[in-house]
């Protein structure tokens, strides 16, 4: 069971009520996760983060693992750092 760093940032952390946790769980891609964090936070978490529609992230959240951006389906490794956010507007 991998285990991973999940932080939060802007609305993440008002979800979730925290800035980070360790969190293990079932499973081997970021999708995995994302699964296991709406089973913990809950439908907002879910609607944040995934389009209905499409099943993808939505356009306006964004998932970095390690600081590189990924997609529902990329794999995750034991000790990967995973930051959930919404971008900046702006330049």
């Amino acid at each position: 069971m991998p285990q991973v760093s999940a932080l939060y940032d802007g609305v993440f952390a008002e979800i979730t009520g925290c800035h980070g946790e360790a969190m293990g769980f079932a499973g081997a891609s970021v999708a995995d996760l994302v699964a296991a964090l709406i089973a913990r936070h809950g439908q907002p978490f879910r609607e944040a983060v995934v389009n209905q529609d499409t099943g993808d992230v939505t356009v306006t959240a964004s998932i970095l693992v390690n600081g590189g951006r990924m997609g529902l389906s990329d794999p995750l490794a034991d000790g990967d750092e995973v930051t959930f956010l919404m971008p900046f507007p702006g330049g």
